[in-house]
């Protein structure tokens, strides 16, 4: 069936070409627990008849023998993945969000994979990249909510966040963050939540620099050593304060 054809078929009908592809996996692995493991999403599929997988849980060795099913919600386990295990995600067209919290084997060469995914959500909290991730991150224009809370960025990184202008939620809490990133999260428009707790490089004149983002509605400053009582007074009562 052409991409064409297939692109028109009704929602409650599950694309001819991941009917093929779930046989040919099952017929031709020899690895039972990849094969239990189709199936029991596959039964799920015929089961919910929306054709799409929901919050599916899986390790790192596990992506590959279900890249081409229609996930739409991916958590990889903690301490799982790599960087090659990655790869099949850049063909998930479904896939929404993903969460990859306390995978610290997975770089920027990793994160580079989800570049041409129409990402909603995405989790990297508690991986170790560094800067050079955000880059890649930096060019998901789709993102509405990052979680990257424990992560090794720094200001530098900070800059390339200011491209996601459909942001909505941001959680750079526990990293080495300073007022000169902050000043770059004032030019996301459509930021309404914004956590940086434990992030000790922070002051009110950063905070100031917040001031300018209208859509924000929720800011978390737990434990900010750089943060006193008196930012309170930058803010209109608009804005939900966690101190």
């Amino acid at each position: 069936m052409s991409a064409t054809s297939a692109a028109v078929l009704p929602e409650e009908v599950l694309p001819v070409i991941v009917w093929e592809n779930i046989f040919l996996h099952v017929n031709s692995n020899r690895d039972l627990k990849a094969v239990s493991l189709v199936c029991l999403l596959f039964d799920s599929l015929v089961r919910d008849r929306k054709w799409r997988l929901t919050r599916t849980w899986v390790t790192g060795d596990q992506i590959q023998h279900i890249a081409y099913l229609p996930v739409v919600n991916l958590k990889i386990k903690a301490f799982s993945c790599n960087d090659d295990q990655l790869t099949p995600l850049s063909g998930m067209s479904s896939l929404r969000v993903l969460d990859m919290t306390f995978n610290r084997d997975v770089t920027a060469v990793g994160i580079s994979m989800l570049r041409g995914l129409t990402l909603r959500e995405l989790n990297v909290g508690l991986c170790e990249f560094e800067d050079a991730a955000m880059s890649a991150i930096g060019e998901m224009a789709s993102l509405e909510v990052l979680k990257m809370d424990w992560v090794e960025t720094t200001d530098v990184g900070l800059c390339h966040l200011s491209y996601l202008q459909k942001l909505t939620s941001l959680d750079i809490s526990n990293t080495e963050i300073t007022d000169v990133g902050l000043c770059h999260l004032s030019k996301l428009h459509s930021l309404i939540k914004l956590e940086i707790s434990r992030c000790s490089e922070v002051t009110d004149a950063g905070l100031a620099e917040l001031v300018k983002r209208e859509s924000l509605r929720e800011l978390g400053i737990f434990d900010c050593d750089g943060v006193t009582p008196a930012c309170r007074g930058l803010f209109s009562d608009r804005v939900n304060i966690i101190f």
